[in-house]
């Protein structure tokens, strides 16, 4: 270039955007120049031409300088070229989303179960000037288990026990003892499957289960609970118990609970209490009591919110003796703040949807306006009140300056940022705190891109906790060098600035720091790009592989090169490199080392062949040994996957097995059916004995047979096996008979010897026995003739007992069931019922009465532990008692057991409310029975003429609720004061006024306050009241002129004769008495003397209180006995106090302290000798009663009928005075009542919402259409609490039609099941009569009444046709016969009304008029 070349950079750095120029050709990744130029400037106008790069459509187009200084587009000249499509992939998918054109990408996946073999995505590239795929389809193979692991004291079994893939299930099982018997439990689920995590290694899904020793639970038991059902003798693993609480208990736990391999119960056992479970919480809020897990009936409990929300609903809410809360639980509603201002001036307003705590509101000015205050508030929550976060802002006038906004902040740093808007051109810096490093730009500068809105100019640096270990490697960037300042090693937080050569401009931050992650960031490190922009030097090929740009001619900056080797080689190194402007390239290119695999282990039970290289796509054939198949692929190939180099699936030799032999009819083979038989293995026949003399069995056929293989390999038997026929003579069967069936094939006029005959029963039967017999040597038939039998519906259940039926869902004829009773229970009837033929069962189920309880010592209160307990749950008590606890007493049986036995308690009511002014007749502090009438007054008044007057109802009456709790029958009345007519005059004072009460008039009980004026004090009360009398109580007071005393000297004890004296107070407080005067001289401003009066008080005191023989009194206090104070006597053991027990210090007549009265007396006390008269409630004494009873004398206690003791029938007087071992208590018992009534199936009973069944009840039993009722319809409930007989059950009751329906046109529909009751009507074909009645139904003997008629054809008609007289006079019998026949079935409602004509069709009515199995009927 010489000299020019200098020149041209100049000018080209002095210049560089002169209008009417283009800079350098454009660059383009699709093409290239045809001819190259590193000319600088090219004039508007100038053309160049471009062809397009490999991989296009080989085209070439011209660019154009334009007025622009820009060049002309391209982008529509240079199309991709496309690569074929790819093929399906076997148990896989491949995607195309780039499409399949050049430099796309595809990818390549396999189906759920399935693994890939080979790379996952090929790339559509260059090779020797055409399009095509880098990369080779892969494959998808099953993804394999390991062998499943094995267990102790169990195995498991599969469809396979050697090869295990996805999907594949295995089931295992315990070991059991001799017989089956049963040694360990399976813990755990008993099947696992093979399966994947991440569809390339297989797993098992979960651990394998465990054989455990057998488990046993205790027996669960649960305080006034009962189990509902679950019960047994003892409990196994997985045995599950559920339980319900006794009425009035509430349960705490799960219901059920499971036996657990530990042998205990899980969830633990419930508890069943008085009281209610935890309330419900409420979201955003909780309840007081928050640790506690039960709550006594009438505990509260009160909810709160949380700060910003408000409580909606009843609070407190309370438990009720139900167990459960009176109210639903209150909720808190989220609060909200205030409104918000619809508009912002110059600006506007960005509102949420609501305006809810959490909620935020935006605001944003208009252009030319910056806003002064947030930029949004947010609804906060302060103490119980919400409010906006911040005060809403303004939009003011921006001024002519142009400002940025607050920097941003940054965490673990600070900015040099105080307040107020930042002006154009201002600097802020950041800091870090220490420990911290500065990543990024220290400073930033507030700038204006559009001269109207400031901005800045980068984003913030960050803060990074420093990090000692952190150093990052040496940067280097093609065509630029790292400044001096900075050296190696580079350790966090260290900077490093770059600067480009010369010709080269830098693109991106030229300063980038170590960052903690041991990287160079935050940005990425710049490039420099040559003004001039170099190609870059042509690339060698590699051995044994290619890259894109071969059949390129130049390489301009920004191509992009990808390597790719030939099959069979793998890449090491860059798969793809660029082209930088400085003309070198990004990377050394890569080699291709050619693939091997590993040469394959040996072949068990079968050959390999193998190829002379195991390279890749080499392939090994594979073959078994004679007896063996091979299973699996017949090659395997060397493959590629993720450059390794892998064999694909490789297949097994399995072992040739054949079934076993087929079975001949009469004869046998060598071996066992359950022995495996391998390949050559081979078998004999034998034939059998003849069945009989006489009758011999010859084999026809081959004898031996050989096991061999198909063309398939499978293993299979040389030949059928050979067949044994019978040699007989003549013989001959009776043809066979079955009632209610018939011959379905085989049927013959006679029967030989092997002849079978197939029987089938008529509609509505089963068979029993074989549906086939065979005519046998003896001329008999064998198996027997088979009978044709009705199933039975499933046997009745019955209270309080169990059924052996072992779950069976079907009961055949002659089917027996045995029956039993819960422990406290006996069978009454036969013990076993039997189904017959007809499918009846006979006779009665039994019943379960409860068992008369054969005492076994004494009842006990408390509830026995680990017993069987027969609990009563149908008892109830008389009006005035409700149910109470139980006592439990032992009854000898086959094991010893206790009957529950429940009492009642008398149901009380509160103490009667206490009204104000007012008294009633019951007490204050005790309970009071149930049916105790109280009846209220009021007290008198007040004062003459005023009195009080009773609201409401006088007596109230303790009465009970629906749960038994005692209340009182209503509210309590009032005692309401009745005022009278009265008005007092005007009240005025002097020198005074009123501070409150009304204005006149006045009336009773008004009230008026007065004070003085200043100077004065009051003389008297300053508060009057208006009485009934129409005057003022007490006296209207009076303002007296008050003297300012300012004393002058001492007191003295008497003023001078003739001076001024001014009382001060008059009287002493309570407890004090005047003793005399004092004076206290005074003046006044005016310099006036004069003297106060002032009393001297003194405290009154008592003499020390009498004393008294053998007793002392307490209340002794140091200083001795002031007014008021209180003295209590008390005597020695063995006196007794006559007289008031305490004395008090008052004030006499004459204004001394004296007591209050005498003191007592301690008198000998008398010795007791006997013990008072014992009261038993409900309960009499068997001895004689007196009003007292000597030491040692014994009584006899017995309880009223209907009542159980509670304590010793016997009890003696002791020589304390006192019944030993105490007076007993006589609490009734529950009367019994029955559970509810057992439910059947096709039918129902009345009282089906009753809870309860007291003696004395009947409920009525009916079935449902189409069924009978078998039984009595009536149950009465006994005083035994049981049912007087069994439940009845409802028999399905059928008809079919008949073999012959000639000549019916319509009626009966072949095939179609009539119930019981249905009624049909039956209409004949032209040219046929109808003999019989048009109308029958169906019974309960499975018959039609009347007899289903027929239709007789007109052949029959034929002598009726000769003899026209004899034909009328039947017609008119027949007539006759039909009209009586139609009147009885109307009286018996076996139709409808309907109106018949002469075709009459046929309808099976579903709808009955009555009844005539109704019980109600």
């Amino acid at each position: 270039m010489g000299a020019a070349g200098p020149i041209l950079v100049f000018l080209t750095l002095l210049a560089p955007g002169v209008l009417g120029q283009c800079k350098f050709l454009p660059r383009y990744p699709f093409a290239k120049p045809k001819i190259q130029s590193d000319q600088s400037e090219f004039a508007v106008g100038k053309t160049w031409e471009y062809e397009c790069l490999p991989g296009y459509f080989k085209k070439s187009f011209i660019v154009t300088c334009l007025k622009t200084s820009q060049w002309s587009n391209a982008q529509q000249f240079c199309k991709r070229k496309s690569c074929t499509v790819p093929k399906e992939l076997l148990h896989g998918s491949v995607h195309t989303p780039q499409g399949i054109v050049f430099g796309a990408t595809i990818t390549f996946s396999c189906d759920k179960g399935y693994r890939l073999m080979g790379d996952s995505s090929a790339m559509c590239t260059i090779l020797d000037n055409t399009v095509t795929w880098d990369k080779d389809l892969p494959l998808c193979e099953s993804i394999p288990c390991e062998p499943p692991p094995t267990i102790s004291n169990g195995d498991f079994h599969g469809s396979n026990r050697e090869y295990f893939y996805y999907g594949m299930v295995v089931t295992y099982q315990c070991h059991v003892g001799q017989n089956g018997k049963k040694l360990f439990d399976l813990l755990g689920e008993k099947s696992i499957y093979c399966t994947s995590k991440d569809n390339q290694v297989g797993i098992w899904n979960s651990p394998p289960p465990q054989c455990i020793p057998v488990v046993k639970c205790p027996f669960p038991e649960v305080e006034n609970g009962v189990v509902e059902s679950g019960f047994r003798l003892s409990f196994s693993l997985n045995d599950s118990v559920m339980f319900k609480c006794k009425p009035g208990f509430t349960m705490k736990g799960s219901n059920t609970v499971w036996c657990q391999p530990n042998s205990k119960w899980n969830p633990p056992l419930p508890k069943c209490f008085k009281g209610c479970l935890p309330p419900p919480h409420t979201h955003h809020g909780n309840y007081n009591q928050l640790d506690e897990e039960f709550f006594a009936v009438g505990q509260e409990v009160f909810y709160s919110c949380e700060p910003g929300y408000t409580l909606i609903g009843t609070n407190p809410i309370q438990c009720t003796s139900l167990g459960t809360w009176s109210h639903l639980a209150p909720k808190c509603e989220v609060k909200s703040c205030d409104d918000i201002p619809d508009q912002l001036l110059n600006g506007r307003v960005i509102a949420p949807p609501n305006l809810q705590l959490g909620a935020e509101v935006s605001f944003v000015c208009n252009k030319g306006y910056r806003l002064n205050g947030q930029s949004s508030s947010q609804c906060v929550s302060e103490g119980m009140r919400v409010l906006w976060s911040n005060k809403f802002p303004v939009c003011e006038h921006k001024e002519k300056g142009i400002f940025c906004d607050p920097p941003p902040s940054i965490k673990n740093g600070r900015s040099s940022y105080h307040s107020g808007p930042v002006a154009l051109n201002a600097v802020v810096t950041y800091t870090c705190i220490s420990t911290f490093r500065l990543i990024g730009e220290r400073r930033l500068f507030c700038i204006s891109k559009d001269n109207v809105n400031g901005i800045w100019d980068k984003a913030p640096p960050i803060c990074e906790y420093y990090n000692r270990n952190s150093v990052c490697s040496e940067p280097i960037i093609p065509g630029g060098y790292r400044t001096k300042t900075s050296r190696p090693p580079f350790r966090h937080g260290d900077a490093v600035t770059f600067s480009c050569n010369a010709n080269f401009t830098m693109k991106g931050n030229k300063t980038v720091w170590c960052q903690a992650n041991r990287k160079w960031g935050p940005t990425p490190l710049p490039i420099c790009e040559s003004d001039i922009p170099l190609e870059c030097p042509s690339l060698p090929t590699i051995a044994n592989g290619h890259h894109t740009g071969e059949s390129v001619a130049s390489f301009a900056p920004g191509l992009t090169v990808t390597y790719s080797c030939e099959p069979g080689y793998l890449l090491l190194g860059e798969n793809t490199i660029h082209c930088l402007s400085s003309g070198d390239w990004s990377a050394v290119a890569p080699t291709c080392k050619e693939a091997q695999c590993e040469p394959p282990r040996s072949f068990l039970n079968g050959q390999i062949k193998r190829p002379t290289s195991f390279g890749v796509g080499a392939t090994v054939n594979f073959s078994c040994n004679e007896g063996y198949r091979l299973q699996g692929p017949l090659s395997s190939q060397c493959v590629i996957v993720e450059q390794r180099t892998f064999w694909t699936k490789m297949p097994a030799c399995e072992e040739i097995l054949c079934p076993s032999p087929p079975p001949i009819l009469n004869g046998r083979h060598t071996g066992t059916s359950s022995v495996i038989f391998r390949y050559g293995r081979t078998v004999s026949y034998t034939c059998d004995p003849g069945p009989e003399k006489g009758v011999n069995f010859i084999l026809v056929g081959e004898r031996t047979i050989r096991c061999t293989t198909d063309s398939q390999k499978t293993g299979t038997w040389s030949g059928p096996a050979p067949r044994c026929e019978l040699s007989v003579s003549e013989v001959r069967c009776p043809p066979p008979q079955i009632p209610r069936g018939q011959i379905s094939s085989g049927q013959r006029d006679q029967y030989s010897y092997n002849d079978t005959v197939v029987f089938a029963c008529i509609f509505g039967f089963t068979m029993k026995g074989s549906r086939a017999v065979r005519c046998n040597a003896q001329g008999t038939w064998e198996p027997s003739v088979p009978v044709c039998e009705k199933d039975c519906q499933a046997p009745p259940k019955i209270l309080n007992g169990q059924k052996e039926d072992r779950h069976r869902v079907r009961f055949d004829p002659g089917t027996s069931i045995r029956y039993s009773c819960d422990p406290g229970y006996v069978l009454v009837g036969e013990e076993s019922i039997r189904c017959t033929p007809d499918g009846v069962w006979i006779p009665t189920a039994p019943i379960c009465k409860a068992a008369e309880c054969e005492p076994v010592g004494k009842q006990v209160f408390k509830k026995p532990k680990n017993q069987f307990i027969r609990p009563d749950v149908n008892s109830s008590c008389d009006e005035g008692y409700r149910l109470g606890e139980s006592v439990y007493q032992q009854c000898r049986g086959t094991f010893p057991w206790f009957m529950e036995i429940r009492l009642c308690k008398d149901i009380t009511c509160p103490p009667p409310p206490v009204i104000h002014s007012g008294a009633h007749s019951g007490s204050s502090s005790e309970d009071v029975l149930y049916g105790t009438t109280v009846t209220y007054t009021c007290y008198p008044g007040p004062e003459r003429g005023v009195k009080y007057n009773l609201i409401g109802e006088s007596t109230i009456r303790c009465v009970s609720n629906d749960q038994g709790t005692g209340i009182w029958s209503g509210p309590a009345p009032l005692c309401k004061l009745s005022l009278p007519a009265v008005q007092c005059s005007h009240v005025r004072i002097a020198n005074g006024y009123k501070i409150s009460g009304k204005e006149a008039p006045y009336f009773y009980n008004d009230s008026v306050v007065f004070k003085c004026d200043d100077g004065f004090i009051l003389r008297g009360s300053r508060q009057v009241r208006c009485k009934a009398n129409n005057t003022w109580d007490p006296e209207i007071p009076v303002c007296e002129k008050e003297a300012q005393c300012q004393p002058l000297g001492e007191d003295v004890q008497k003023p001078p004769v003739g001076s001024p004296v001014v009382p001060a107070n008059t009287s002493c407080q309570d407890g004090y008495r005047m003793k005399n005067y004092t004076y206290q001289k005074c003046q006044d401003d005016e310099n006036r003397v004069w003297f106060q009066k002032i009393p001297v008080c003194e405290i009154i005191n008592c003499k020390d209180p009498p004393r008294i023989n053998n007793g002392k009194h307490r209340g002794v206090l140091p200083g001795g006995f002031r007014y008021g104070n209180e003295v209590s006597y008390e005597c020695d053991q063995g006196f007794d106090l006559l007289g008031e027990k305490s004395i008090r210090c008052i004030i006499d007549s004459k204004g001394n302290g004296s007591w209050s009265g005498p003191a007592p007396r301690c008198i000998k006390s008398r010795p007791v000798t006997h013990c008072p008269n014992p009261e038993v409630m409900h309960g009499h004494k068997l001895n004689k009663t007196y009003s007292s009873y000597s030491h040692n004398d014994i009584l006899h206690i017995a309880c009223n009928p209907g009542f159980i003791m509670n304590g010793s029938h016997l009890i003696r007087c002791h020589t304390n005075n006192k019944w030993v071992p105490g007076v007993p208590t006589c609490i009734k018992k529950a009367f019994l009542g029955c559970q509810r009534p057992l439910a059947i199936s096709h039918g129902n009973h009345t009282g089906g919402d009753i809870t309860r069944f007291s003696p004395g009840m009947s409920i009525m039993y009916s079935c449902n259409q189409g069924y009978l009722l078998v039984g009595e319809a009536l149950l009465l409930c006994t005083h035994e609490g049981t049912w007087n007989r069994p439940a009845p059950y409802c028999k399905e009751v059928n008809c079919s039609f008949p073999e012959h329906l000639n000549g019916i046109q319509n009626g009966l529909e072949p095939g179609r099941m009539y119930q019981y009751g249905a009624v049909v009507t039956l209409a004949c074909e032209d040219g046929y009569t109808l003999e019989g009645s048009p109308q029958s139904q169906c019974q309960e003997d499975h018959r039609w009444n009347p007899p289903l008629a027929v239709c007789k054809s007109p052949s029959s008609l034929a002598p009726l046709i000769a003899g026209f007289s004899a034909g009328v006079i039947a017609l008119f019998c027949l007539g006759v016969v039909t009209l009586r026949m139609i009147l009885k079935h109307r009286e018996r409602n076996y139709y409808t009304n309907t109106n018949h004509k002469e075709d009459v069709h046929l309808e099976a009515l579903d709808i009955y008029s009555a009844d005539p199995y109704s019980p109600a009927n």
